[in-house]
């Protein structure tokens, strides 16, 4: 995706802000880091009782050391140079400046490194902070107005030692999910083996059973905007607690959340960093899980 990116990006115009119009850099860098913190914020839509009862089962779960007695499975050399060895050479880097070609040439000592440091982060469940600062780089939409901030996708550029720790935390989650049946069949989104076109089919095949049946055939479709971006945290770990996600992780993935921010980069100049609210990164190889798992029981009646 990224590469296609690079082929179609084209220089980001004037934009519309809240004090003007941007034509700077550093003037667009803000008004489209402004317009990002008001996206990563909670949707005003609530219902305080329930709100507040996963509030509290959340709270009594963080509060309980002994859900927290469980072991995490420890990572491997091995399985570290996997991930590296899978890495796309043209991506780019994070703020830091690591890309994924410098790491394709990390030697033993520096792999045997990262991997007690992910050790220890997967037995502490504390994702460091460091790694949790984005540099967003805006893409705009297709058919989108470019002279307005809110037509632009913000496609979050990682720290690399940041993505191969995502990725040790991906393969433990699937493997809950999938040993477990946790996910809905309905679900075909971000899933190996199945895409939107298997949905489609489905559907087709629905109203070709009504067409025979000579019944109609009703559908419900469901446009999320700012999907990803509006993931109420709390709501989130209240979920991956009700499907018996192993303690330490739903422990490493709140860390993971928390107290993330973001800056936006227009050629090479940064926004002032901005503090995320809500949301799960776009560009993390864990939103896409776990944003399945919060929306897994929509089509589902209590």
């Amino acid at each position: 995706m990224t590469k296609g990116f690079k082929k179609k990006r084209s220089p980001i115009s004037a934009l519309k802000g809240n004090t003007g119009i941007a034509y700077t850099d550093e003037e667009k860098a803000e008004t489209l880091a402004d317009s990002l913190e008001n996206q990563f914020q909670l949707n005003n839509i609530s219902n305080p009782t329930q709100d507040n009862n996963h509030i509290r089962l959340v709270s009594r779960f963080f509060n309980n050391e002994n859900n927290f007695d469980d072991s995490p499975s420890n990572t491997k050399p091995s399985e570290i140079v996997q991930i590296i060895n899978n890495f796309k050479i043209k991506k780019a880097p994070g703020r830091e400046g690591i890309t994924n070609k410098m790491c394709k040439h990390f030697n033993r000592s520096v792999i045997f490194q990262m991997t007690n440091i992910i050790n220890n982060i997967l037995k502490v469940g504390y994702f460091p902070k460091i790694w949790k600062t984005a540099s967003v780089i805006p893409i705009l939409k297709p058919g989108k107005d470019p002279t307005l901030p809110d037509s632009f996708r913000p496609i979050s550029l990682l720290p690399v030692l940041s993505k191969i720790t995502e990725k040790i935390i991906q393969k433990r989650l699937c493997q809950h999910l999938n040993n477990n049946d946790i996910l809905i069949p309905q679900q075909h989104g971000f899933r190996a083996g199945l895409s939107t076109s298997h949905q489609l089919l489905r559907v087709v095949e629905y109203i070709k059973t009504g067409f025979r049946d000579r019944k109609s055939t009703g559908a419900v479709f469901l446009d999320i905007q700012k999907a990803f971006d509006r993931v109420w945290h709390v709501g989130l770990l209240y979920k991956l607690i009700k499907i018996n996600t192993p303690p330490h992780l739903i422990k490493l993935i709140s860390s993971f959340l928390t107290n993330r921010s973001f800056a936006v980069k227009v050629n090479n100049i940064h926004s002032t960093n901005r503090k995320i609210n809500a949301g799960t990164p776009q560009g993390s190889s864990i939103s896409p899980i776990l944003f399945n798992i919060y929306v897994n029981d929509i089509p589902r009646t209590s």
